[in-house]
């Protein structure tokens, strides 16, 4: 996700996924990276709010990257 970093734009993040387990991370380019595992629908889900107008902060675009769930998350954090 492209974006203006800091905490306070990823932190509603950890808020917002149902059913999810994952993390939100700032990085030093500017973007936020979210890592998301769970039920496929809840993870459209974030999706749709990622790229909706109710998200945090700026949101200059969403890449989304599929593949198989490695576990190991306790929850939704920002790292």
């Amino acid at each position: 996700m492209a974006g203006r970093p800091h905490l306070r734009a990823a932190g509603p993040v950890t808020r917002r996924p149902g059913g999810l387990a994952g993390f939100a991370l700032n990085l030093d380019d500017g973007r936020v990276q979210v890592v998301a595992e769970g039920q496929r629908e809840n993870c459209h889900r974030l999706l749709e709010w990622l790229r909706s107008a109710d998200t945090p902060g700026r949101v200059d675009g969403v890449t989304e990257i599929w593949g198989t769930p490695r576990g190991g998350y306790d929850g939704f954090a920002i790292r």
